[in-house]
């Protein structure tokens, strides 16, 4: 039985039903790798959870799956988006097992009704495009000493060998600036907060936010 926490590259091989996994995010992690090399995108589809909170049973499926909804706003659209969603059944179901805390394939749908992209394109693909930590540090650094976002991408892609070799576009590097920035003003405020708090009376309130940050 194939099992996802062992050190073999298991994504060699499609998933196998009662295929085992120590997290829903290495079923995630390892359903991508096997769309990257198949040619599809992945995303999450419903989950189900336990009253603490706990993802009970998963479902991951193609990109493709379901079908776009009619926009109730506006009924006339002078130039529409392309349609992404064609009702694709590729898809792959987990359940946690309560007694080993591991979860389990359940379900494997293999086929899809659209053709899947080369190998040459995967990278572009939306579950494949990636910041890895290396690429994030550099990122950051050559932010921290004014160098444009255009001309921080290009030095990265000559280095990793051309663009098909970063795993993500500018857009995505314009996107994780975005969120760090956003993530950054939040920390600040809480810590704002949280010394506000600390030199007042208000004990009860300051271990509250504490709690609930920490």
């Amino acid at each position: 039985m194939a099992n996802a926490q062992c050190g073999k590259d298991d994504t060699q091989f499609g998933p196998i039903l009662g295929m085992k996994f120590d997290s829903e995010q290495f079923a995630y992690d390892f359903y991508d790798s096997y769309g990257g090399r198949i040619g599809f995108s992945i995303r999450r589809e419903y989950a189900h959870k336990s009253k603490t909170g706990e993802i009970t049973s998963r479902a991951f499926a193609c990109s493709k799956e379901g079908h776009r909804k009619a926009d109730k706003k506006y009924y006339i659209v002078n130039n529409a988006r392309a349609e992404t969603r064609i009702g694709c059944g590729a898809s792959m179901n987990i359940k946690l097992n309560r007694k080993t805390g591991k979860y389990t394939a359940t379900n494997f749908v293999e086929m899809h009704n659209h053709s899947v992209v080369v190998n040459e394109c995967a990278h572009m693909l939306h579950s494949q495009r990636k910041i890895f930590t290396s690429q994030s540090i550099e990122i950051d650094l050559a932010t921290d000493f004014g160098i444009p976002l255009r001309s921080s991408y290009e030095l990265m892609s000559r280095e990793a060998g051309g663009g098909e070799c970063v795993r993500f576009f500018k857009q995505d590097q314009k996107n994780y600036l975005k969120n760090k920035k956003i993530e950054n003003v939040g920390i600040q405020r809480i810590r704002e907060h949280i010394k506000i708090l600390s030199r007042s009376d208000s004990r009860k309130s300051f271990i509250l936010l504490c709690r609930a940050v920490g």
